[in-house]
């Protein structure tokens, strides 16, 4: 990537003034025994990181940080069991500072420490470690983190399992650096921007508020939570519209993956278990959204609620406790989107045809289609002159089906998928309607 990109995205570093050090997968400062990976090499770094955070998922780490010297303390953070245990001692001008650290499921979250000279700022639902002038910044990310908590709460409800802490937000020195999250820490760029702080601190409060081992459901749902409170704030289009730009990443990986498994035969990226940040974030966010959109919310946050790390042994567990809720068969739909890869769908409208049921009514025939090799359920949209009709149309993969749809004004135009389902092709969606035929 280029140098400036690059720069601003591994910012590791240890000097006099701040330190910053993630571990495995980007600095090796604890004892770390993986085969060996380059970046390279397609996504063979991520993939190695995977297998080492699987096998020493029980792993324990306890690591005792110090730092002495003369004038203001240095604050020494990490994101072990609760921070750490800190404390710090000043005798005349010198000072010695000491963070003893603990990490009970090695696996879970990459550890990583902090030292530098910060203000802490400590809200109900968020710590937050900030450089000294930078306050205002501060402020704004604690009044988006009270705002957001209660929204947060209503979806993913208290703490459970290792990540049974408040959520910690510390400042990272360069306005430009790329954010990091670790279980419920957070190092990022602090601004004064509210949207921005908002859709960071919702991402953040749901980690610290909901743990799962499985990446596909832990960052899946965080996505997930930014694009639900962007809808309460804005409505359900800019909602889709926040999803959307996610789109075209996953598209294009999705597109490369089929490439790869038509040349060498590669291995199927299973959302469940795959290692790619485009399938566990982006792909994950689409699949909780269209979950949301078929079985409501009230079914899904049951399901969320119900939901417990430590039982989540088998891939089928989180299938199993929406189907109870939802009541609703999804085993079509877990298969061909969490269980396999089998792409993305595409849709389009075969025919439409209209004819005028009564006086004051008309009546649309539509046939859709789905070349794609994974089945949705999409809303069909039919815009009339005065008004709009939606269904949602269950489409599995190579299928067509064929739906009649009331219109109370004249049918003008249908739109297959408002951009809840992400597709290759998105070109073939719209078809203009004919003037109605006449009744007899």
């Amino acid at each position: 990537m280029p140098a400036e990109v690059a720069r601003h995205s591994d910012w590791d570093r240890i000097d006099t003034s701040f330190t910053a050090v993630r571990g495995v997968g980007y600095v090796a400062w604890y004892p770390v025994a993986t085969e060996s990976a380059n970046l390279s090499e397609g996504n063979s770094v991520f993939e190695a990181v995977a297998r080492w955070k699987a096998r020493e998922l029980d792993a324990q780490l306890r690591i005792k940080l110090s730092q002495s010297g003369e004038g203001t303390p240095t604050t020494l953070v990490c994101n072990g069991e609760a921070g750490g245990l800190r404390s710090s001692e000043q005798k005349g001008a010198s000072y010695a500072s000491v963070n003893e650290c603990a990490f009970k499921r090695l696996g879970e979250s990459v550890p990583l420490f902090v030292a530098g000279r910060f203000d802490e700022m400590d809200q109900p639902s968020v710590t937050i470690s900030y450089v000294p002038d930078h306050r205002v910044a501060a402020q704004t990310y604690a009044q988006a983190a009270q705002q957001a908590a209660p929204f947060v709460a209503e979806w993913f409800g208290a703490p459970k399992g290792a990540s049974e802490v408040k959520a910690e937000a510390v400042e990272l020195n360069d306005s430009e650096a790329a954010p990091y999250e670790s279980g419920s820490m957070l190092l990022t760029p602090l601004n004064t921007d509210p949207k921005l702080a908002q859709l960071t601190v919702v991402h953040q409060l749901m980690h610290a508020a909901f743990f799962s081992p499985r990446p596909w459901i832990y960052e899946g749902l965080a996505h997930f939570a930014q694009a639900i409170a962007r809808e309460r704030e804005s409505g359900r289009q800019s909602a889709l519209d926040f999803i959307g730009l996610h789109r075209t990443a996953l598209a294009e990986a999705e597109k490369a993956l089929a490439a790869e498994k038509s040349k060498n035969g590669g291995a199927d990226e299973a959302l469940v278990s795959t290692s790619m940040e485009e399938f566990y974030r982006s792909k994950a966010m689409y699949v909780w959204w269209m979950l949301r959109d078929m079985i409501g919310d009230d079914a899904l946050k049951r399901a969320l609620a119900a939901y417990r790390p430590a039982d989540d042994t088998t891939a089928s567990y989180m299938q199993h406790l929406i189907e109870a809720q939802s009541k609703r068969d999804l085993g079509w739909f877990f298969d061909d989107w969490v269980y396999h890869d089998r792409g993305l769908p595409n849709l389009r409208i075969v025919a439409a045809y209209p004819w005028e049921a009564s006086a004051d009514a008309h009546v649309v025939t539509v046939t859709l289609e789905n070349l794609g090799n994974a089945g949705a359920e999409v809303p069909v949209i039919l815009n009339m002159k005065q008004g709009e009709m939606t269904k949602r149309l269950q489409v599995l993969s190579k299928a067509k089906v064929t739906v009649r749809i009331e219109a109370l004004s004249d049918p003008l135009e249908l739109v297959i998928n408002d951009g809840s389902v992400p597709e290759n092709d998105l070109s073939n969606n719209v078809y203009k309607i004919e003037e109605p035929k006449k009744r007899n």
